[in-house]
């Protein structure tokens, strides 16, 4: 019996003293996780100046006519403008193309015309689009005096795609 006491008493020092010389230290990583964001967000330069036009003849965009259409959010997005007047019969002559020429070249009346812009990858980047916007006034007739400082506002509607 006192072979066994003996016995327990060396295994147990020994796991003791294997304690005693062995050391363990803690570190506790924390972080903030997020779920990934689903946005859907563009920007769209706040005004635009199309200049005098005269009843009969429309616009001429050039290369400095360009609206630019940021996609801020983490979706691919199909942006479409649309007059918030939707019965506004100046305004609703309104045309958009996404390109002066080549194969982007097609105008589309306001609120039938949608252009895609891609989300760029990247939370803190964004894709930029532009096109280009027309006043064509040559089939209006019923404009009996001027209209100085005339103006509308479009909404551009983005969503995901």
């Amino acid at each position: 019996m006192e072979r066994l006491y003996l016995f327990f008493t060396l295994v147990f020092g020994i796991l003791f003293l294997a304690g005693v010389v062995s050391s363990n230290d803690i570190l506790t990583v924390e972080a903030d996780i997020f779920s990934f964001p689903e946005i859907v967000m563009i920007d769209v330069q706040d005004h635009i100046y199309l200049g005098n036009v005269t009843v009969g003849f429309e616009t001429k965009p050039t290369s400095n006519d360009k609206i630019f259409i940021k996609n801020t959010g983490t979706f691919n997005v199909s942006v479409q403008p649309k007059l918030v007047n939707f019965s506004d019969s100046v305004f609703g002559n309104l045309y958009f193309t996404k390109r002066l020429s080549g194969e982007d070249y097609n105008y589309s009346r306001i609120g039938q015309f949608k252009v895609d812009i891609p989300w760029s990858g990247e939370l803190d980047q964004y894709e930029e689009e532009y096109i280009y916007m027309k006043l064509d006034l040559r089939d209006m007739e019923n404009i009996d005096e001027d209209l100085i400082g005339y103006k509308t506002d479009i909404v551009f509607y983005a969503t995901a795609n």
